[in-house]
């Protein structure tokens, strides 16, 4: 099992990640905006290119704000993972987070061919 994390100076957002198995569990907090998906891209392809990676857990009950880049990093996460042959899930999403998803359409986009996911 091994753990990361990677904070932004500012305190804007954060990253920890800790490998457990197959599996990659991430969570994301603070603030997802054109800043911290600049930083986040580069650190986000680097743990999806571990060896025997099959499975992505996301828990983003802590992200507090999301504009359209961060929507998009969400959305390339995704993708990225698919063309790896990696499962994405999301585990949990703040309430804020999960009212943009609903309303823009991404949270089914992300959601799909889950079997549940529980949100907060």
């Amino acid at each position: 099992m091994a753990s990361d994390e990677v904070q932004d100076p500012a305190r804007r957002f954060k990253l920890v990640s800790r490998r457990v198995d197959e599996s990659l569990e991430l969570a994301i907090a603070g603030e997802l905006d054109m800043a911290a998906t600049f930083k986040l891209e580069p650190e986000l392809d680097r743990l999806l290119d571990a060896p025997d990676l099959r499975r992505l857990e996301c828990d983003l009950a802590g992200v507090s704000f999301v504009d359209s880049s961060g929507l998009g990093l969400l959305l390339a996460l995704r993708e990225r993972a698919q063309d790896r042959g990696i499962a994405m899930t999301v585990v949990s999403t703040s309430t804020h987070l999960q009212r943009i998803l609903d309303v823009s359409g991404i949270g089914a986009v992300l959601t799909a061919g889950e079997a549940s996911s529980e949100r907060e």
